[in-house]
This record gives structure tokens, sequence and C-alpha cells, in this order.
């Protein structure tokens, strides 16, 4: 689930709460799978409206290129699986590039590229890429 909501003209907060899905096969061992909550916030500049505007392609619902600061916090433990982390949770935060578009029927594609700084709450940090890929449906404007 995601709600953006608007700032000013071409700054959003963008908040989600969904999931996230992990498998792997360890041969003898067996498959090992889980489901863990995940939470998520972007501040995002979205940069690019009258260059759409210019070439006659929609903004409708912030359909454009953004920059963004993101961030992320994941749970260590599965709502569904027999996969756990050693942390109860961790965390990424960094900047991303994005793009957004909505077309006609509603459907929402939005990917975003960065880097980020990763930490867990028991002091480890690490470096992270951060790729982001959600398709959906819009519900409400």
């Amino acid at each position: 689930m995601e709600y953006e909501y608007g700032l000013t003209n071409s700054t959003t907060l963008d908040l989600r709460a969904g999931s996230s899905a992990f498998a792997f096969g360890a041969g003898s061992s067996g498959k090992f799978f889980a489901i863990f909550p995940v939470f998520a916030a972007q501040y995002r500049y979205y940069y690019n409206f009258a260059n759409r505007i210019q070439k006659d392609k929609p903004v409708k619902n912030n359909s454009a290129n953004y920059v963004a600061l993101s961030t992320g916090l994941q749970s260590g433990k599965p709502i569904i699986g027999n996969i756990e982390y050693s942390a109860d949770y961790f965390g990424v935060v960094g900047p991303v590039w994005g793009l957004q578009r909505y077309y006609g029927s509603g459907f929402k594609l939005d990917l975003n590229l960065g880097a980020g700084y990763g930490f867990d709450e028991l002091g480890d940090s690490f470096f992270s890429p951060i790729i982001g890929i959600r398709l959906g449906w819009l519900l409400s404007n």
C-alpha cells in the first residue's frame, strides 16, 4: 500500500507499507522461504514536469522523473516462513533517481535506483544498492 502526499507543486512525501519475499533452496537441507514486513518513505522532488508538458505527455498523478531521499525499514522476523535474521530489524537510507508513470487504466509503474547506507540494531553498517520496481493500480486520487 502506498500514499503519496503533495507538499509543494514539485515535492511529495511517498509512504509505503508492504512485504518482501525471500526464498532459496539449499540442496539436501531443504527449501527456505519467508515474507517480511517492510516500511518505506521517500521525500521526492519531481524535476521534469515542464518538459513533459511541452512534449504533450501526461503529468497527472506525478507522472514524471524525480530525485529523492529514500528510507526503508524491514523486520528481521518473518510474518510467514522459516528464515529469521539475527537482527530484529535493518534499514537503508540514501539518494535515488526514479521515474513514475500512470497510464490510462490507472496502471502504475515506478522505478528507482540509488545507493544507500544500511544499518541494523546490532550496530552493523554496510553499503546497499537501492533498487525499487513497483507495479500497481491507482485506487483513489
